[in-house]
């Protein structure tokens, strides 16, 4: 009950500006169809409370959109000669060249076209079955929609069961206009990102998980973009951070900017950058106060990744980007799952809060980040499309 109170509360404080109710509408073909219902803030009763208390963005990235489930778990199995079978009508099995097994299911659900939007259909995020592994698809309107995803060959060495979520499914928009800061946007971002990052900041965050992005979500905040001009704006403070995605969750790709050392001992995470790694963030990164002292906001871009939360297996990485949105759009922080990590989804409101933070969620002891790969990928999106009603029609 606490727990949903503080989420509540969080919801309630994020919801900056009114927005018209949107209405989405998905037909259901037939009686076993897959089960489709809204996002869960809390994953279901399964966020640590000071999440939920503290840490709007991850609230926000739980409840974007909706997800897809099974009606009743699902066995898969290898027979005789390495035949595959399932419990569940309607699956069909491919091995590939690898070993690979491709699942497709018939899940009985038509999506009808949104207003103003597209279909994305992606894995599911936040709490998910890692065995499960597919890349972000933009649904066909209007048709029967396949579900398709691969399960890795060592998976099958054993029979297993499938249940919970599957894959989530959330709307984009026809066009997001992206462009580059102009130098007073660029100005105005840094100085909200010093503001933000005080020294106050860190000493409060040393006590106990800080409220000041869900406090300050309540402020009235002028927009830096004007929807005449874009939709959003970026500034990479390093080059090479960035660059253009195309296709379903089009926006931008943020590269990793250093190789990191992740280690995950239960109780405790820690992530290491080289020496150089760091001094050279410092050297590019740093702004100094009056008395020749690096800031505490340079400072927190200059650590590019450290341990996010006691007792939760978390990377925080921190891109050396800023953005800003018009008003009533925000910004999808999303990523794909390897073997070792997967990225966190998060909802930012760049309006006012310009910084990119990316979440890692561990899933083996140690985990390496390779530099120069893709990192995470992000999308602006207006606001009223995260949590669009549901209409089911049967």
């Amino acid at each position: 009950m606490v727990v949903v109170a503080a989420v509540a509360a969080v919801v309630a404080a994020a919801a900056v500006a009114e927005v018209a109710e949107r209405v989405v509408r998905v037909r259901r073909a037939r009686s076993d169809a897959l089960l489709i219902h809204a996002a869960s803030p809390t994953l279901n009763g399964n966020i640590a409370l000071r999440a939920a208390q503290a840490c709007v963005p991850f609230v926000q990235g739980n409840s974007l959109g909706f997800v897809l489930s099974l009606p009743s778990p699902m066995r898969i199995s290898r027979g005789p000669w390495g035949s595959l079978h399932c419990d569940t009508p309607r699956v069909a099995l491919r091995t590939d060249a690898s070993g690979d097994v491709a699942v497709s299911i018939e899940t009985g659900l038509i999506f009808e076209d949104p207003t103003d939007a597209r279909w994305l259909l992606d894995r599911a995020y936040n709490r998910h079955d890692r065995r499960i592994r597919m890349a972000p698809l933009r649904i066909v309107t209007g048709e029967p929609l396949v579900l398709t995803f691969t399960l890795g060959r060592a998976e099958l060495a054993e029979p297993i069961v499938l249940a919970g979520p599957l894959a989530s499914v959330s709307l984009e928009p026809l066009q997001s206009r992206w462009s580059i800061a102009s130098e007073s946007q660029r100005d105005a971002m840094r100085e909200r990102h010093e503001a933000f990052f005080d020294q106050a900041y860190f000493d409060a965050k040393r006590q106990c998980p800080t409220r000041k992005y869900r406090s300050q979500s309540n402020d009235p905040h002028a927009p830096l973009v004007e929807p005449d001009t874009a939709d959003a704006v970026v500034h990479a403070l390093q080059p090479h951070v960035v660059s253009a995605r195309q296709g379903p969750a089009e926006g931008l790709s943020l590269v990793s900017e250093c190789a990191v050392q992740c280690l995950c001992f239960g109780a405790a995470t820690q992530a290491s950058v080289a020496p150089a790694g760091v001094a050279q963030r410092m050297k590019s990164l740093a702004r100094y106060d009056s008395e020749g002292a690096p800031t505490p906001a340079s400072l927190y871009l200059a650590r590019y990744a450290v341990g996010h939360s006691e007792g939760d297996p978390h990377v925080l990485i921190k891109p050396s980007v800023h953005i800003a949105t018009r008003r009533d759009w925000v910004l999808v922080i999303c990523g794909p799952s390897a073997v070792t990590h997967s990225v966190l989804r998060g909802v930012i409101d760049t309006q006012w809060f310009h910084s990119v933070p990316v979440v890692l969620s561990l899933h083996r002891e140690r985990a390496h980040i390779v530099p120069a790969t893709e990192l995470a990928w992000v999308r602006a999106m207006p606001r009223d499309l995260c949590a669009p009603t549901l209409q089911i029609i049967t």
